[in-house]
């Protein structure tokens, strides 16, 4: 192994999305680049893929967990999400693009509830939601 550093890590996943179509692929995709490098800098290796085939425009990024300048070991710790959002709204605003706002809490929505609901399948929140509405409604 490379550097001797083990661990069951291949790579790190993160995905930045745009609101919808506002911004052209190849613009999505510079802005992406310039979010990877602002976070990862020359240290890690980073692909960032720009994705047309959903109902808004995302890139996503997949990062080398190790560093090949000096062996160091990417840490995703709970500080870099807040970051890279600060990050890339930061970005959006440059080139004139909306940022989107989410409630501020401590835990968001997985990427399978929001998937589920953006196809209109049931989740767990929305089907506790509706026994707790409907145990309102008959009390």
């Amino acid at each position: 192994m490379h550097y001797g550093l083990r661990g069951n890590r291949l790579a790190y996943h993160a995905v930045q999305s745009f609101q919808g179509y506002e911004v052209p692929p190849s613009t999505a995709h510079e802005i992406g680049v310039k979010l990877a490098t602002k976070l990862w800098g020359e240290n890690y290796q980073v692909l960032v893929a720009t994705h047309v085939d959903t109902d808004d425009i995302h890139n996503q990024f997949a990062i080398n967990p190790v560093s090949f300048i000096g062996a160091e070991k990417f840490r995703n710790e709970n500080a870099f999400y807040p970051r890279m959002r600060a990050l890339s709204d930061e970005l959006c605003k440059e080139y004139g693009l909306s940022i989107i706002d989410l409630p501020q809490s401590k835990k968001g929505k997985s990427y399978a509830e929001h998937k589920a609901e953006k196809e209109h399948l049931p989740t767990k929140r929305g089907m506790i939601r509706e026994d707790v509405d409907a145990a309102i409604a008959q009390s």
